[in-house]
């Protein structure tokens, strides 16, 4: 369609119109564009309201930053002064820290009076001028640590009446004076850990009435003034741990009563008066571990009526006296171990009816009393081990119906009085490891319905009688090992049918009964290791379907009676290691469908014959360093589809099968070191696709030129070997020339050439068959032989001899026909033909 002339002007001048404005627009935009990249140096990043410019190595403050920016960041550079900042009114965030700065002049912030947050930490800053914060009205977070300021003037934060929180820590400030902090009434948090303050003026924190979190850790501090933190109405926390404080004062913290964390522990305290707590109603955390306190008064915690943790843990206490801990009731947690505790009187823990923790390992206590833990009805765990304790009486824990773990462990107990534990219903881990118990008696642990692991070894049992365990059913985890155990009743493990884990190992078991473990129906992990079994019975795991480790190294066994791991379906981990095995039969291993971790190296295995691992189809690492192995019959890695590491390092292997690795298309790791292995046939590593590391190194390995392919690909593959460097060992002409430095120059390698060839023959039915084919050529060639062009089965009546003739005694008809001998190695193969006859077959005579 035509449109008219006049309405097609009018669509020309609207077009030209628009076109004018998208021009005018497009260049408004890239002129707008190129002002704010000029204003961003490389290497920073500015958007919005944000100047971005760290770890640029930048040894002053850019020029031309935006005066709108709120946000500047100008960390991790080289910047030595504060300048060019005045035109930054709208700024709000300021990141100086990590840079080279030493010195804070007076109006170096002037104008920033909207800054809330200035970081300065990690400079050099040793002086900052009077008046240089005047100006930060607004600012509520400082950051001043790490940095090489010796002292604090009373006019240094004059202005900051919004301060709220500020660091000063790892700085070498030794005094601080009072009026210091006296413009800063809105601090909330004041940080002076990691300096060298020796002295804090009375009246210091006088004015700090909404603070409410003091560190003075990592001082030098000496002593605490009774005035010192007056003022402080609103105090949360104060850490003063890691000084040289000897000495707490009564009414040293009277001032403190919101105080909920106090942090004493590190010191050199040895004196507390009566009273120094007092005022500290809210308080909840005590720490005065690790100091020199020798002794508790009875009225040392009197007014902590909200402490809910005490720690006196690492001091020198020797006593506890009745009613120490008296003015308590709301503790739950109280640490005394490693203190030199040898006497706790009747009713040191009366009135600790909140108690759920209680540690007092490591003292020197030598018995316990009957009525030594009344009153703590709550008490969830308690820490008993490293003591000197000998005996355990009849209700000695009787009054604990709440406890869940008890540790008894290195202690010197040889007595357990039958109730010992009798009232414990709550109990799920005792641990009685490394003590001097002889003899569990059959009513020992009646009660503990609920306990859940039980840890015996380490003492001096030698047998387990019927029922001991019977009153165990949630029994889920039982070690017994390191004993000198050599009799286990049949019955023994009949209830524990939630038993998990058993470990016997490190005993005196010389037998394996096919009913010892009747019972452990659930039985994951079962460790037998060092003892002195020397045969396993078929059945002696038929109980145990849900294993998965069974750990059988260092025993004497030289006998596995076929069929015993028919029933461990199961199990994917078996140690077998450390024995005196001389065989793998065909089908010891049947069963274990769902193995993937087999040891069997340190045995005397000499032969490793195909299908000793045939039902081994999920098997992942196999083991069989340091035996006696000397021959490997082809085919026994083939089903091990899925193996990814091998070891038969340290054996007697002298030559490795073209085919021994066939199929392991997913190993990944193979050590074949430190054994006799002369030649490596071409292509023994072929199917290895996934190989990353081949440990061959310590073998007498003769360089020629069967070896040549395996160094070219070595060289492609150098990562494979790891860091070792292999070298010839024969010809003695080439020894210790490493295999990086051979090449096809080093030898004079040649196909196969045929010089005795087989003959045609005609025998008779029962005669015997000799057949000869020798050839030569370097390598040295390989014969094989075919019959009507498939290759000979060989077995009894059909062999080849080491000299390669083919015999085969006691011809039958049926042996007649074409025969070929094939010579081949790497550089070509030749073949060579003899027709058979026998009389009556049919075939042609010659």
């Amino acid at each position: 369609m035509t449109l008219p002339m006049h309405q097609d002007a009018a669509a020309a001048s609207v077009f030209r119109r628009t076109m004018m404005l998208l021009l005018l627009l497009l260049m408004f935009s890239l002129s707008s564009f190129q002002s704010v990249t000029a204003e961003c140096p490389g290497g920073c990043t500015c958007y919005d309201e944000v100047f971005a410019c760290h770890d640029q190595e930048l040894d002053r403050i850019p020029d031309r930053i935006p005066p709108a920016t709120k946000e500047l960041d100008l960390s991790y550079n080289e910047i030595r002064d504060i300048e060019s900042l005045t035109h930054l009114t709208e700024l709000e965030t300021l990141l100086l820290s990590n840079n080279n700065i030493s010195e804070v002049k007076n109006g170096a912030f002037a104008n920033l009076s909207k800054l809330q947050t200035l970081f300065l930490s990690v400079n050099k800053i040793d002086n900052i001028d009077i008046g240089a914060f005047n100006n930060l009205t607004s600012l509520k977070v400082l950051h001043l640590d790490y940095n090489n300021i010796h002292k604090i003037d009373s006019e240094m934060f004059k202005g900051l009446t919004k301060l709220n929180r500020l660091y000063l820590s790892n700085n070498n400030i030794s005094e601080v004076k009072n009026g210091a902090f006296a413009n800063l009434s809105e601090l909330q948090a004041l940080f002076l850990s990691e300096n060298i303050i020796d002295n804090i003026e009375t009246g210091v924190f006088n004015n700090l009435t909404r603070l409410k979190e003091l560190h003075l850790d990592y001082n030098n501090i000496h002593k605490l003034d009774l005035e010192m933190f007056k003022g402080l109405k609103k105090l949360d926390k104060l850490y003063l741990s890691n000084n040289n404080i000897y000495k707490v004062k009564n009414s040293t913290f009277s001032n403190l009563s919101k105080l909920q964390t106090l942090f004493l522990h590190r010191n050199e305290i040895e004196n507390i008066e009566t009273g120094a707590f007092n005022n500290l109603t809210s308080l909840k955390e005590l720490q005065l571990d690790y100091n020199n306190i020798h002794k508790l008064d009875l009225e040392m915690f009197k007014g902590l009526t909200k402490l809910n943790r005490l720690y006196l843990s690492n001091n020198n206490i020797s006593e506890l006296k009745n009613g120490v801990f008296s003015n308590l009731p709301k503790l739950q947690i109280l640490f005394l171990h490693r203190n030199e505790i040898e006497n706790i009187e009747t009713g040191a823990f009366n009135n600790l009816t909140s108690l759920k923790e209680l540690q007092l390992d490591y003292n020197n206590i030598h018995k316990l009393d009957l009525e030594m833990f009344k009153g703590l009805t709550k008490l969830n765990r308690l820490y008993l081990s490293n003591n000197n304790i000998s005996e355990l009486k009849n209700g000695v824990f009787s009054n604990l119906p709440k406890l869940q773990i008890l540790f008894l462990h290195r202690n010197e107990i040889e007595n357990i009085e039958t109730g010992a534990f009798n009232n414990l219903t709550s109990l799920k881990e005792l641990q009685l490891d490394y003590n001097n118990i002889h003899k569990l008696d059959l009513e020992m642990f009646k009660g503990l319905t609920k306990l859940n692991r039980l840890y015996l070894s380490n003492n001096n049992i030698s047998e387990l009688k019927n029922g001991v365990f019977s009153n165990l059913p949630k029994l889920q985890i039982l070690f017994l090992h390191s004993n000198k155990i050599d009799n286990i009743e049949i019955g023994i493990f009949n209830n524990l049918t939630s038993l998990d884990s058993l470990s016997l190992h490190d005993n005196n078991i010389h037998k394996l009964d096919s009913e010892m473990f009747k019972g452990l129906t659930k039985l994951n992990r079962l460790i037998l290791s060092n003892n002195n079994i020397s045969e396993m019975k078929n059945g002696v795991f038929s109980n145990l379907p849900k294993l998965q480790i069974l750990s059988l190294s260092g025993n004497k066994i030289d006998n596995i009676e076929i069929g015993v791991f028919n029933n461990s379906t199961d199990l994917e981990e078996l140690h077998l290691d450390y024995n005196n095995i001389h065989k793998l039969d065909l089908e010891m291993f049947k069963g274990l469908t769902n193995l993937s971790t087999l040891y069997l190296s340190n045995n005397n295995i000499s032969e490793v014959k195909n299908g000793a691992f045939a039902n081994l189809s999920k098997l992942q690492a196999l083991f069989l360093s340091e035996n006696i192995i000397d021959n490997i019959e082809t085919g026994v890695f083939n089903n091990l589809t899925r193996l990814e590491e091998l070891h038969l390092d340290y054996n007697n292997i002298h030559k490795l099968d073209l085919e021994m690795f066939k199929g392991l298309t997913n190993l990944n790791i193979l050590f074949l070191d430190h054994n006799m292995i002369r030649n490596i046939p071409p292509g023994t590593f072929d199917s290895l696709t996934s190989l990353s590391l081949l440990q061959i190194d310590h073998n007498p390995l003769t360089c020629d030129c069967n070896i040549l392919l395996l160094v070219n690909v070595l060289k492609e593959r150098s990562d494979v070997l790891g860091d070792y460097d292999l070298s010839c060992n024969f010809p003695v002409e080439m020894r210790e020339i490493s295999l990086e430095e051979i090449t096809e120059n080093n030898f004079n390698c040649t196909s196969p050439d045929v010089i005795v060839v087989p003959e045609n023959k005609t025998l008779s039915v029962g005669e015997q068959l000799q057949l000869s084919c020798k050839a030569v050529g370097d390598p040295e060639p390989s014969i094989t032989w075919a019959k009507d062009d498939i290759d000979l089965e060989l077995g009894k009546r059909v062999q080849v001899f080491q000299n390669n003739t083919l015999i085969i005694s006691k011809v039958e008809r049926t042996d007649g026909g074409k025969y070929k001998c094939v010579a081949s190695n790497y550089l070509g193969r030749k073949s060579f033909e003899a027709m058979v006859n026998v009389n009556g077959f049919g075939g042609k005579r010659l």
